[in-house]
């Protein structure tokens, strides 16, 4: 008799056998590469933010709004391209 515990223990193999094998034979981290794989996602949250109240600074300090738009838009792609 084929449980749903036994069928799904088939499908989905553990995943600490895999970090071994990827720490012992590649010398691959995983916990050092998940920092890296969340590091973007922490500088979106803080950027984010900053980006608006840097826009709005620039906007009442009486630079046009579409100025403001595109600098802010040069930025952001240059810190995507470099991260």
């Amino acid at each position: 008799m084929v449980t749903a515990s036994s069928a799904a223990d088939r499908h989905y193999p553990p995943t600490l056998p895999l970090s071994r094998t990827s720490r012992q034979a590649l010398g691959f981290d995983l916990q050092a590469s998940s920092f890296l794989a969340f590091l973007p996602w922490l500088v979106m949250a803080f950027g984010s933010p900053a980006s608006g109240l840097l826009a709005d600074h620039l906007v009442a300090c009486g630079v046009p709004v579409v100025t403001a738009r595109k600098a802010l838009q040069v930025l952001h792609a240059n810190i995507h391209f470099i991260s």
